[in-house]
């Protein structure tokens, strides 16, 4: 069994809503809600997670002239078969999973900028991380909101194999919705899920805290994704767009990598 489904695709007509990501930075401990994963494909570019244009042609069952990110992957590749990924306009295709998850980590939220702090080594920081206000004097308490928990293929298969290994006395698989799970972000910023099998207390969350996952991936047109290769920035991507199609602006745009903006093309389910 998986939680996490890679290559798998259906369809849907979906709301956007603001989004709000889990950053993962020291140590976290998180519920895996009870709801649907989202799995697709995301180039990395200027470090901002686009969804492969190839990927939602296929999920739409349109047809165009496809992804220019991954033409322009294979004729790097041709020319610099050895030293492709050294050449700075590769784009590797990877795979990427989204989840609901309820944020249970304690944290410091910071008076003067919210800024949730997080335990650094085994104690909260003296200092706000992003203001440097003191917070000596601020209580901890967790989080306990919705977001959304996005990684690659290597971390997805590292939380199907806890929601495959723990069991009962009877031998059945206790579901992965029953326990937190801690996740440890290492030196070289790579996570590592553990189950906490005995937080196992109940988690409600009321179904219209649940993102949709569809909505996570940011997903431009082909023109659109070689502008930001070529270093323009995302929000006056979305402006251009906004002035030619007349749509409703993207909120949040300098907030990229936090996940608080809203794509204004179609996703479907995945």
């Amino acid at each position: 069994m998986s939680l996490i489904k890679f290559e798998q695709r259906s369809f849907g007509d979906k709301t956007f809503r603001k989004m709000e990501f889990l950053k993962l930075t020291n140590l976290h401990t998180v519920r895996i809600l009870d709801a649907p994963s989202y799995t697709t494909y995301v180039h990395w570019i200027n470090r901002v997670p686009i969804k492969c244009l190839d990927d939602l042609l296929a999920d739409t069952g349109t047809t165009a002239d496809g992804c220019p990110i991954c033409k322009q992957n294979k004729r790097i590749i041709a020319e610099n078969p050895e030293t492709f990924r050294k050449v700075s306009t590769y784009s590797r295709k990877a795979q990427t999973f989204y989840l609901n998850v309820l944020d249970r980590t304690p944290v410091k939220i910071c008076p003067n900028c919210n800024h949730e702090n997080t335990v650094v080594g085994n104690r909260f920081p003296a200092a706000c991380e992003s203001c440097n206000s003191l917070i000596t004097d601020v209580s901890s308490a967790p989080v306990n909101k919705v977001k959304i928990l996005s990684r690659g293929q290597t971390f997805g298969e590292d939380i199907n194999s806890i929601y495959n290994r723990n069991v009962d006395d009877t031998g059945t698989v206790i579901p992965i919705y029953n326990y937190d799970i801690q996740i440890m972000v290492g030196s070289n910023k790579q996570a590592f899920p553990q189950e906490l099998i005995n937080n196992n207390d109940v988690v409600t969350v009321d179904p219209s805290e649940l993102f949709d996952l569809e909505s996570a991936p940011i997903s431009l047109d082909g023109a659109e994704m070689l502008e930001l290769q070529r270093g323009v920035a995302l929000k006056d991507i979305f402006a251009a767009r906004t002035a030619s199609d007349d749509e409703a602006p993207v909120e949040s745009l300098n907030d990229v990598e936090e996940g608080k903006i809203r794509s204004s093309v179609i996703k479907l389910l995945g």
